[in-house]
């Protein structure tokens, strides 16, 4: 095979997949509109990232868009303000750990993404209507 036909080859190759994609894209926006599919990508990344730093400035660097319209779109699309929800995820993955482990409420605070335990036992009290500590207790 001389150096054209393989470069004709690669160039086939390189459009074909390069169409691929596009058709590919265009069948996710067809059943995810624009908005519903970037909330579904922040829902995806609070749900892996949880445990780490999340901010509407985050949110907004990453998906390259501005943090009022973040706001917004997700209170538009889930019916939940996006902190409440950060929180609900936070709260329910702490769950796990007071059960399953034998850590201590602020090591807890701490694995999910709680700057302070003061701050994480009011949060869990609000979701659960009682404190982390009681929740491990009564289970």
């Amino acid at each position: 095979m001389n150096e054209c036909e393989t470069l004709q080859t690669l160039m086939e190759n390189f459009f074909e997949m390069f169409n691929k994609a596009i058709e590919t894209k265009q069948i996710i926006y067809q059943y995810y509109p624009q908005s519903n599919y970037l909330v579904k990508k922040i829902i995806e990344h609070i749900n892996e990232y949880y445990n780490q730093e999340i901010s509407l400035a985050i949110l907004s660097e990453k998906f390259e868009v501005s943090p009022a319209y973040i706001s917004r779109l997700f209170k538009k699309e889930t019916g939940q303000g996006l902190f409440d929800y950060i929180n609900e995820v936070r709260v329910e993955r702490s769950k796990i750990l007071l059960l399953e482990t034998q850590l201590k409420v602020y090591e807890v605070a701490e694995k999910v993404g709680f700057k302070s335990p003061v701050h994480y036992s009011i949060v869990f009290n609000k979701y659960t209507g009682m404190s982390p500590k009681q929740y491990q207790n009564a289970m």
